[in-house]
């Protein structure tokens, strides 16, 4: 018999991840945590710090249809009732969204241009 291990935090912290970033400016924040890579170090980060919750189930398409929703609803639904916990996940993220940003500055800089803050748009560069 094949069981599916589901992660519980992992779509929850993916979503908090972006609703947290949206209090952030779009430069260097939103545009760095924008790339796959950093992205992934940012997730891999919260989920190393905060405590992992998995149930076990024997088939993971019937218990999302007997339960009458998603993998994903099911998951979030599951995590989201814990108000407190999600503040504390949330705390832990724009700590480690700075700890990320500092530890990877190097690349920020070199892939994450600063737009002109002289007045200027591109298009009157040329005319």
């Amino acid at each position: 018999m094949n069981t599916t291990l589901v992660n519980l935090a992992q779509p929850v912290v993916v979503s908090t991840i972006d609703y947290v970033l949206e209090d952030y400016p779009s430069h260097p924040y939103q545009q760095a945590f924008a790339s796959p890579e950093l992205r992934q170090k940012l997730v891999a980060q919260v989920l190393n710090d905060c405590t992992h919750r998995y149930i076990t189930v024997p088939n993971l398409d019937d218990l999302t249809s007997s339960l009458g929703g998603t993998q994903r609803d099911i998951q979030t639904d599951s995590l989201m009732q814990m108000s407190s916990q999600r503040q504390a996940l949330e705390t832990l993220i724009r700590r480690l969204i700075e700890q990320v940003l500092q530890d990877n500055w190097d690349w920020v800089e070199r892939h994450i241009p600063i737009a002109p803050d002289n007045g200027e748009s591109c298009a009157d560069w040329f005319g």
